[in-house]
């Protein structure tokens, strides 16, 4: 059995083998992966002692779920955990599991943005990388933060007080937004949105964002939040921020 997966995914024959076997959407993303040049192993249950990864990529320790609206809602699978667990087992074994849901995947707009982030995880080293010491962070208007987040941001924009664009010459790389906590007022401050251009890598962009921010404002206190269906948060505890504890998991 296990050289016939073997052969299969040797010789990219999951699309042809699979392909009764699984959604159109997920098809749809399984096409879309092997336009980038990679290797894409389907429904791989070596990873997590039998349970199912719908496609993993074993050259960049990444694992990708798509979950229909039925089989992967809470009335279905009975535990609102389930996905979230699974993440958490990924990581131990130091793969990140990006989860899609069906009703991102057909929002034309977000699934843009989803393959394009994608696309930003496979080609990280071949991108166009730009030094923080050779651009300038510049306050900007909360105007210029929306536009700019509605286009690369996932969840769009948001409501902010202050906003920090990352500029190479007059040219708008990323997009750094602060503002009064949302869901806990114990801090001064919380980062509501960070997001960069699809093609550029700005080495070091973040952390001289972050770093103007607390030169300028002085805060005691900041939080912030990450979406663990589709990032790890690294960018966060290299900022210095802490999970917090007991349970750094919000439900």
């Amino acid at each position: 059995k296990e050289n016939v997966r073997h052969n299969i995914n040797k010789y990219g024959l999951n699309e042809y083998i699979n392909k009764h076997f699984r959604s159109k959407p997920e098809r749809d993303l399984y096409r879309f992966l092997k336009t980038l040049g990679i290797s894409v192993i389907n429904n791989d249950k070596s990873i997590l002692n039998g349970k199912e990864l719908d496609l993993y990529i074993p050259s960049h320790k990444l694992a990708i779920e798509f979950n229909g609206n039925y089989w992967h809602s809470f009335e279905k699978l009975g535990d609102k955990k389930y996905h979230q667990n699974k993440t958490i087992d990924c990581a131990k074994q130091g793969i990140q599991l990006i989860h899609i849901f069906e009703y991102e995947w057909n929002d034309l707009v977000k699934q843009e943005k989803i393959k394009n982030y994608i696309k930003r995880l496979i080609t990280r080293n071949n991108q166009n990388r730009v030094f923080a010491r050779n651009t300038e962070i510049k306050q900007i208007s909360s105007t210029v933060a929306d536009e700019f987040c509605n286009k690369y941001h996932l969840q769009g924009k948001a409501t902010t007080s202050i906003n920090y664009g990352c500029y190479l010459d007059d040219e708008l790389l990323g997009v750094m937004t602060f503002g009064t906590p949302r869901f806990n007022n114990n801090y001064d401050y919380e980062v509501v949105r960070l997001c960069w251009k699809d093609d550029v890598l700005v080495v070091g962009g973040t952390e001289k964002m972050f770093s103007t921010f607390i030169k300028e404002c002085n805060p005691n206190s900041i939080i912030t939040y990450c979406d663990t269906s589709k990032f790890t948060g690294n960018v966060y505890t290299k900022l210095g921020f802490k999970p917090i504890q007991p349970n750094p998991i919000t439900e």
